[in-house]
């Protein structure tokens, strides 16, 4: 009978026991969880930010190429190409080409986070840069191959933007 008394301890202490050895598990497991969300979510979070620094960047970019070719477009319909007009339309574009040029380089600096897709934004925004470039030097402005290089910049920062959220 001893035994069996015994065996009815052990098998009285397992009961008590197993309760709270699934409780500290499943408290164990349920910090950890919270763990892996809370890390994820500052990932997430650090990803969205340079994301939309990007969107917003791209967005600049576009902007200041469109007032840009504007202005160049405005330059041969100025009747003195010395006169007052012409030096502040040029002082204008001098500045909105220095601003291209700082927004092109922001943009590298964030496509270090889309590996695949990201070297080919910077060329499409390159080739932007380089098509108003020539223009000014020219005095001749392709309207429609500046506007289509901004559109196939445009598709590819779109990519871009998708992989840095990963989406």
């Amino acid at each position: 009978m001893t035994g069996n008394s015994w065996l009815s301890d052990i098998a009285t202490i397992l009961s008590i026991l197993t309760p709270l050895l699934v409780i500290g598990f499943g408290v164990y497991f349920h910090r950890r969880l919270e763990g892996i969300r809370a890390e994820a979510s500052r990932q997430s979070d650090f990803r969205t930010k340079w994301a939309e620094q990007f969107f917003n960047c791209c967005q600049d970019f576009l902007r200041a190429n469109e007032r840009n070719l504007a202005l160049i477009c405005r330059f041969p319909g100025l009747p003195d190409k010395n006169g007052s007009s012409a030096i502040e339309l040029t002082k204008e574009v001098e500045q909105l080409h220095i601003q291209i040029t700082e927004l092109s380089v922001r943009i590298r600096r964030c496509l270090v986070f889309a590996p695949k897709t990201g070297q080919v934004a910077v060329v499409a925004a390159k080739e932007c840069l380089d098509l108003v470039s020539n223009s000014l030097k020219a005095k001749h402005v392709n309207v429609d191959e500046i506007i289509e290089s901004m559109n196939r910049f445009n598709k590819l920062s779109r990519d871009s933007h998708a992989e840095m959220l990963g989406i």
